[in-house]
């Protein structure tokens, strides 16, 4: 032990008194729970160096999960439950004009987004999409940037689980039932599921109202939305490439579950490669600043353009936000292809008989990003078998896949112990 580490039960340890363990300060009850923690810590960043001698096209880096297992990690922070018993509206959203599309959208640059957020030790992802959507729209069509209450939500919204887990859809039920949500200043956000302040809560600040299906599995339909305002998405995050992530553009076969909901706020390209650009809520020290890219596909799936005959917009609709979940379909891997199918695409809208200074909402479809990312947790018996197979999917991009793959998953382990 580094003589500088002191803990006793009145004195717990903190993060930092070994090099290299001392960027994200973490209290610990005592010297064993320290001393377990520092093991994966040193787990987890030997997987880090690793990735990042592969010349990819991201980085990751150390952060605020780096002394956390990829198993922990999971149950704290994917919060997201699907939900296909909320009912939909019958009207889809297409879009066919695809010349017409900008070539890169910058909602952050516009101004049409809040500064990152964190949702703590909190499942509450869903509300922080959900809020950011209705943040993006709202700024767009009344000049004003809210940030609006994610702990609303989390007190008020009975359909949902609070830091247990919930659901976009959901979320935007209670926002148009409740006719509305208030400022994240007079209902600030706690980390954790209190009791619903009703005074609060009746004030109404932006609200929203009807929504309707986008077009399943249509990534230029995908676009055309973000190129209209912020999207809410949801998508398997579970993978330590995303744990880790610090830079770049992450790319990776899509995953099993859908467990982890954020924002796109923009797309690009960088060096040939294009990507989504989406806000997420875990902090300013993960990822780039609180975003990230992902890789947005390239090859045409026949899937996406077969249906014309999808009606666009309502006549009435004055505006629209889109919420969309990205169903796990059509993905680069075989080893961690879903063939599950569903419709959780959705879109906000406002209807003309209501003033500009609201705005309305929405929810239905769903949608595939290839290679959206990783979906592995690495547990694995060696370096040379995590090795062996790295090289087997780089072709595909994919990353070693063990869960039912070739290695099974060693439960509660990380790196600890394994040596070349």
């Amino acid at each position: 032990m580094n003589k500088g580490l002191q803990c006793t039960t009145s004195n717990p340890c903190r993060r930092g008194s070994k090099t290299g363990y001392h960027n994200h300060s973490r209290q610990y009850k005592d010297k064993d729970e320290w001393e377990m923690r520092f093991g994966i810590y040193q787990s987890n960043v030997q997987f880090i160096n690793f990735v990042n001698s592969q010349n990819l096209t991201f980085k990751l880096a150390d952060n605020q999960f780096t002394d956390m297992t990829n198993d922990e990690f999971k149950s704290i922070y994917m919060g997201l439950r699907i939900d296909h018993g909320v009912p939909t509206m019958n009207e889809s959203f297409r879009y066919d004009d695809y010349k017409d599309l900008p070539s890169s959208v910058d909602w952050v640059k516009k101004g049409a987004v809040t500064p990152i957020k964190y949702q703590g030790q909190c499942g509450s992802c869903w509300a922080f999409t959900a809020v950011a959507a209705v943040e993006g729209i709202n700024k767009i069509k009344t000049g004003k940037l809210v940030s609006l209450s994610e702990q609303e939500l989390l007190d008020c919204d009975s359909n949902n689980n609070g830091c247990n887990g919930g659901n976009e859809a959901r979320a935007f039920n209670f926002i148009i039932n409740n006719g509305g949500l208030t400022t994240e200043q007079d209902y600030p956000y706690t980390g954790t599921q209190g009791t619903c302040d009703q005074d609060k809560a009746a004030n109404h600040v932006v609200s929203i109202s009807g929504y309707k299906n986008v077009a399943a599995n249509d990534e230029k339909s995908l676009q055309a939305a973000v190129a209209q305002q912020p999207v809410a998405v949801a998508l398997d995050a579970d993978g330590s490439d995303f744990q880790f992530y610090s830079q770049g553009i992450l790319t990776g076969p899509c995953g099993k579950q859908i467990n982890h909901g954020f924002t796109i706020v923009g797309y690009g390209e960088e060096s040939g490669q294009k990507y989504w650009l989406a806000k997420n809520s875990w902090g300013t020290d993960w990822g780039e600043n609180g975003y990230i890219r992902l890789a947005l596909a390239t090859t045409a799936d026949p899937q996406i353009t077969a249906a014309k005959d999808v009606k666009e917009t309502r006549q009435n609709t004055k505006w629209e936000t889109i919420h969309e979940r990205l169903a796990l379909l059509k993905c680069t891997s075989a080893e961690v292809m879903n063939k599950q199918e569903g419709t959780e695409i959705s879109i906000f809208e406002t209807s003309s008989s209501h003033s500009p200074s609201t705005s309305q909402a929405s929810h239905g479809g769903s949608y595939c990003l290839k290679e959206c990312l990783l979906d592995s947790s690495y547990h694995v018996d060696s370096v040379a078998t995590f090795k062996r197979l790295f090289s087997q999917t780089q072709a595909s991009k994919a990353r070693p896949n063990t869960r039912g793959g070739e290695v099974p998953k060693l439960a509660g382990k990380v790196w600890a112990n394994i040596q070349e």
